[in-house]
């Protein structure tokens, strides 16, 4: 099996604000009679920067002769609920991997599992070159996987979180 940067320390995101952050440019606000506007419109951007991230992962797959990962419901959703994690508690980490690479062994037969997360970045490019730019995370992109599940989460600020799990069946 494949863990890989499981046992990082833990980041205080307040302490990194300074360091990291991009300056916010702009701010969107909505009132509550946009509630499910805001929604689809959070759902269509978070769509769209996972997909963009699958794409340029997979090209980069494709370009070193591997097979292109796909898209597994499952997986997805356990990302989710891991940015979900990481939001709440103010960190960026690989709390409970286990258990979402149990999960994935359980649910969805997987072999070998392996996961991503980042913070911060404005966009797939940024994200994903930054995963390539890490020796550990580039180990996972180019790892022997088949599927794979992602998702970019916004904070109350508009910081993106981002995990991208990596499994094989």
């Amino acid at each position: 099996m494949l863990y890989i940067l499981t046992k990082h320390k833990k980041l205080n995101l307040k302490k990194l604000t300074y360091l990291f952050l991009l300056p916010l440019f702009f701010t969107i606000s909505c009132s509550e009679d946009h509630t499910n506007l805001d929604e689809q419109l959070f759902h269509t951007e978070s769509s769209t920067i996972t997909n963009d991230i699958l794409k340029l992962i997979n090209k980069h797959r494709e370009i070193n002769g591997l097979h292109t990962l796909k898209r597994n419901a499952t997986a997805d959703k356990l990302a989710e609920n891991h940015n979900k994690y990481m939001i709440a508690n103010d960190v960026v980490n690989h709390d409970h991997f286990n258990e979402r690479a149990s999960a994935l062994r359980k649910d969805e037969q997987a072999k070998g599992v392996g996961e991503n997360v980042a913070w911060g970045y404005k966009d797939a490019q940024q994200v994903v070159n930054a995963w390539l730019d890490s020796p550990g995370h580039k180990a996972n992109i180019e790892g022997d996987f088949t599927n794979s599940g992602l998702s970019a989460m916004k904070d109350d600020n508009g910081t993106y979180y981002f995990t991208h799990l990596f499994y094989k069946n």
